[in-house]
């Protein structure tokens, strides 16, 4: 179970507590308050997205431009750059793909990871 799965069913069973336990008065509000919540964790972090698959994408795509300044074709780039993070990649390449990113992200994107993707996407990035 993921970890916005967990807090959608922790916010449900609190929603089923203030139902059955509080005052009539307070267990309406309360309620209505982590109903909303969970509803809302289900909405904004669907089931199977993890944070972590938007951070591989960043370096993915941080490795695509990489490869691209460097001569690469769109094509070449785009096979290069999906290998990260797969059994056809080492730990060691991973980690310096990560690295790069993070100094990249620094000086080139404000601190930002969007503008990255999205420049990436722009020049063909397809991860």
């Amino acid at each position: 179970m993921t970890h916005p799965q967990k807090l959608f069913w922790g916010a449900f069973a609190v929603f089923a507590f203030a139902l059955v336990v509080l005052p009539q008065e307070f267990a309406v509000v309360f309620a209505i308050t982590t109903g909303s919540f969970a509803l809302l964790l289900w909405v904004v972090f669907p089931a199977g997205f993890q944070p972590v698959d938007y951070g591989k994408r960043f370096v993915r795509a941080i490795d695509f431009l990489t490869l691209l300044n460097g001569g690469a074709s769109v094509a070449e780039a785009n096979r290069l750059a999906a290998l990260l993070f797969t059994p056809a990649s080492n730990p060691n390449m991973d980690y310096e793909a990560i690295q790069r990113a993070e100094r990249l992200r620094r000086v080139w994107f404000e601190g930002k990871q969007l503008p990255a993707i999205q420049l990436a996407r722009s020049k063909g990035f397809t991860g």
